[in-house]
């Protein structure tokens, strides 16, 4: 069971498929499932730049926006006014450039030794030759995605969702992949 676990978890991370969702409660609130909800104050535009001009768009707000209210409402939550929700929802989206160092193991052949009056070939280092290492630096991106839940009265955090996955050029966040992501964090929420 354990190797069957680890050889998904491995195949999540080679396709870049799944993401990881982490989230934040709070202990001293609890987020009652099937209450009213808004939308708190929408996320700030963000300064276009080439980073994350394909990632937060006016476009893909729109899609989380459905997305989300197309989940809670599944969920048993109850889309209101400002006025008579419990909770205010928003988003934040997230674009990061990062740096990865990878280092891979390479493997010599036959070595080439001479003494004084002759040379001769053997292997050193077992039959492959030494070893050595090779490193290489990629820059790529990485985006996120916060969905919280803030009790009306008082503006306090009540429960956070938290999804980060690395972009890879050419993924397009259709409608598709956009609900996907919000289900993926959503799901967490307290039943």
């Amino acid at each position: 069971m354990k190797k069957m676990l680890a050889i998904a978890s491995l195949l999540a991370t080679v396709t870049g498929c799944a993401g990881t969702v982490d989230v934040v409660t709070d202990n001293e609130q609890s987020l009652v499932p099937g209450s009213k909800y808004a939308w708190g104050s929408p996320p700030p535009k963000p300064t276009i730049t080439p980073d994350n001009a394909d990632i937060d768009n006016d476009i893909i707000r729109d899609r989380l926006q459905r997305a989300i209210d197309i989940e809670l409402e599944r969920q048993g939550f109850q889309k209101g006014t400002a006025a008579d929700a419990r909770y205010l929802v928003s988003y934040h989206i997230g674009v990061a450039t990062k740096q990865r160092v990878v280092s891979e193991p390479r493997f010599g052949g036959m070595m080439l030794r001479c003494g004084s009056r002759t040379c001769w070939s053997a292997y050193d280092w077992g039959i492959w030759g030494p070893p050595y290492e090779t490193t290489r630096t990629y820059d790529y991106r990485e985006g996120s995605l916060i969905i919280d839940f803030r009790q009306r009265d008082g503006d306090k955090l009540v429960w956070r969702g938290i999804y980060k996955n690395t972009i890879w050029d050419g993924v397009k966040l259709d409608e598709r992949r956009v609900q996907d992501i919000v289900f993926d964090v959503l799901k967490r929420l307290p039943k």
